[in-house]
């Protein structure tokens, strides 16, 4: 409720304004799953914040909070993911649940060069129109998805 979000958050007029927001996590147990939830409940709040990252190196997000669950709180609004990923079926779940992200970048604490042809298959076969690039500990993507194009959105697409 608004009285209590006052309480916790006595200047959240400014943090309405924000655009990223990045969550590290350094704990974990029994407090990182409500600690997620409480998160996502609060960038619900947040309506200009179009970028999340969740930095998480040594601790499975979604062995502490279901990944359908962590995909229906991410709002509209959000357009960029930034998220360490341990198991790589997530990426196909976070591709295909979050329709509105035009990029994401998973970040591995694992060499994952050997899963990046099942990766890649994977946008060949779902995405005919995206752009990747890639390391030994990432893969960023951006995916040309057909959206409610607005006067803010400063994207643009080149072509020949």
């Amino acid at each position: 409720n608004d009285e209590e979000d006052n309480r916790l958050f006595p200047n959240l007029n400014y943090l309405k304004n924000l655009e990223k927001l990045v969550l590290i996590i350094c704990s974990r147990g029994n407090y990182l799953s409500l600690m997620l939830k409480n998160f996502l409940i609060f960038l619900k709040n947040l309506s200009y914040v179009n970028s999340i990252e969740i930095f998480n190196r040594w601790h499975r997000i979604f062995l502490f909070i279901d990944i359908n669950y962590f995909c229906s709180m991410i709002s509209s609004n959000i357009k960029h993911l930034d998220i360490d990923i341990f198991d790589i079926d997530h990426i196909e779940i976070l591709i295909d649940k979050l329709e509105n992200v035009s990029s994401f970048k998973f970040k591995f604490a694992f060499d994952k060069s050997l899963y990046i042809k099942q990766v890649l298959q994977l946008l060949i076969n779902k995405i005919s129109d995206s752009t990747y690039i890639s390391d030994i500990h990432y893969l960023s993507i951006w995916i040309s998805r057909q959206f409610n194009r607005t006067m803010s959105n400063k994207r643009i697409k080149l072509t020949n």
